[in-house]
């Protein structure tokens, strides 16, 4: 009883969180965003926001597209730079349309990379077109990763994401961080495990119970709410 307490209070505290993340996100400007249940939490976009905000985070990679694109390109308008992944066509579609409305079409490289066999992967998971990826980002120097894509919540794809650090490190800036999202997932939880085993990894690692993993390389200042 006294576990079902505890896990009713942190609930409680979670929401609050994000009640207060939207009134905060409200202030950026946009028009009605369309929230779905597979978007990023209001607390893990605001943590995001504030990392970009906060520690200058201005070339931005993003692995999934949906609302937290609108909120990126918001955020890095006038002087950053986005390129966003995303491997279901129609679905980059509807996030070009509503980057259009908002007036934001200008501010974001959404670029389709369907999902590949990947040198990367695990088990045989595909990840996006690892060329594809490759090319897009040639001669960019990342300074933050937002991991919220490909799918990983289906029976057998609980690592989906692991390629996304292996593939895209030399391209970090030596200043950066990198996002993982869903970071309560066990999937992610391995994948994170996985990523702090590879030779070289020099990331400090914070998992925000805004249900993000915060990997950082460099000076910065703490982001969370």
């Amino acid at each position: 009883m006294l576990g079902r307490l505890r896990d009713r209070v942190r609930r409680g505290e979670a929401l609050a969180r994000d009640a207060r993340a939207a009134v905060e996100l409200s202030r950026l400007g946009l028009d009605y965003v369309p929230w779905t249940a597979s978007a990023l939490r209001p607390a893990a976009m605001v943590q995001i926001i504030n990392e970009i905000s906060i520690n200058g985070r201005r070339t931005v990679v993003e692995f999934g597209t949906g609302i937290s694109t609108l909120y990126l390109a918001r955020a890095l308008r006038g002087g950053g730079r986005l390129i966003a992944f995303e491997d279901d066509a129609g679905w980059a579609e509807v996030v070009r349309r509503l980057l259009e409305a908002q007036g934001l079409a200008g501010a974001v490289q959404i670029v389709d990379a369907p999902l590949a066999a990947c040198a990367q992967g695990v088990g045989g998971l595909k990840w996006y077109d690892e060329a594809v990826v490759t090319g897009a980002l040639a001669g960019v120097s990342i300074e933050m990763v937002l991991v919220d894509g490909p799918k990983a919540f289906e029976a057998g794809k609980a690592l989906a994401r692991y390629p996304a650090f292996p593939v895209v490190r030399d391209f970090l800036a030596p200043r950066c961080a990198v996002i993982l999202d869903d970071a309560e997932r066990a999937g992610e939880q391995q994948v994170l495990a996985r990523w702090r085993g590879l030779p070289g990894f020099d990331f400090d690692v914070e998992v925000s119970d805004a249900g993000i993993a915060m990997c950082r390389r460099g000076d910065y200042f703490h982001t969370g709410m």
